[in-house]
């Protein structure tokens, strides 16, 4: 039998809303595979989420109309892990109102429109067979463009656009391509950078950022650089 408080919607552990911004400590090692959210049930999704994988629920029930961030942070969990936010367990086809579902341990990150005095239940999966440990990030949304000249507010909303001749990368505009990064990455403090596609990515690390030996890239909960130099660990200027 499985033993987690929250295995079903209707074990949920309620997210209190006085105690936002919120961090929670989870497991779904002794949970069942209860749901799994369809392909295009949530915006933006294009593939099932949780298909296979052990599945706990939390719920919570909003007093007022507003944007609600729901994360599990870069290295945030020990397996491959889904998210994804319904108003209706039973129909999650048609109730899926964010998810993700990113490669690798946690990162997972979305926010939700939610309406007041309905209740939702935000469910922690797997990706396939996977499961394990997490740690869970709630927050109400506040929008910010501080510091920024485009890109997002954080909330849903944008901070202003680039135009034809320049690319958004960390809220400002820049030339378009790589402008000397690399795919095997640099580090900027606690953020780690690459190009790929001729498109510069910046993901921030929880801990901290560095080379990996057996990658031979930079990566995320790494430390130091390149022992051959040829790839500098900070970051040229853009």
């Amino acid at each position: 039998p499985c033993d987690a408080e929250n295995d079903t919607c209707e074990e949920a552990i309620a997210i209190e809303l006085a105690q936002l911004p919120v961090t929670i400590e989870g497991t779904t090692l002794e949970a069942a595979d209860n749901y799994s959210a369809p392909a295009t049930a949530c915006p933006k999704q294009s593939y099932q989420y949780g298909d296979g994988g052990s599945d706990v629920v939390y719920s919570i029930t909003p007093t007022k109309n507003g944007k609600y961030t729901f994360s599990i942070p870069l290295a945030g969990a020990d397996f491959d892990t889904s998210l994804y936010v319904v108003s209706d367990c039973s129909d999650i086809a048609d109730s899926c109102v964010a998810g993700s579902e990113t490669i690798g341990l946690g990162g997972e990150n979305v926010t939700a429109s939610l309406e007041a005095n309905t209740s939702y239940y935000v469910i922690v999966d797997g990706y396939k067979a996977n499961q394990g440990n997490f740690t869970l990030q709630v927050a109400l949304c506040t929008a910010s463009c501080t510091g920024q000249s485009c890109g997002s507010d954080g909330c849903g909303g944008t901070c202003g656009e680039c135009g034809a001749t320049k690319n958004c990368f960390e809220g400002q505009c820049i030339a378009p391509g790589c402008n000397g990064i690399t795919f095997e990455g640099c580090c900027q403090g606690n953020k780690l950078v690459y190009c790929t596609g001729e498109e510069m990515v910046s993901t921030s690390c929880s801990d901290s950022c560095g080379w990996d030996d057996s990658s031979e890239w930079y990566e995320c909960g790494s430390e130091g650089e390149d022992p051959s130099g040829q790839f500098p660990y900070a970051c040229p200027n853009f």
